[in-house]
């Protein structure tokens, strides 16, 4: 069905570059990948570790102490969505 949720979901292997990954969630957070209603995910960042998100078409980037966290990875969920591109734009982050 068109209207069904899909999920999406990648590893971010290696430290990502804040800015670009900035970059990406306000692109997401725009439309730009068709409709995401959220992302969510956790990253390392500059020698330290990341939580990053779109929620309410806001991107959030927050710094957590790097205690026992998820593995790195980042999930999207929406409707009729570009995967591919997904997968493209966050790889790309890399720092």
């Amino acid at each position: 069905a068109p209207d069904a949720l899909t999920s999406w979901e990648t590893a971010m292997t290696g430290e990502v570059d804040s800015r670009a990954l900035r970059g990406v969630l306000e692109q997401i957070a725009s439309g730009q990948f068709g409709h995401v209603i959220s992302v969510r995910g956790v990253s390392r960042v500059d020698g330290g570790w990341i939580r990053f998100g779109v929620a309410d078409g806001r991107a959030e980037l927050h710094p957590v102490a790097p205690r026992r966290l998820s593995p790195p990875v980042v999930t999207a969920v929406g409707r009729d969505f570009d995967a591919a591109r997904l997968e493209r734009a966050f790889a790309a982050c890399a720092a």
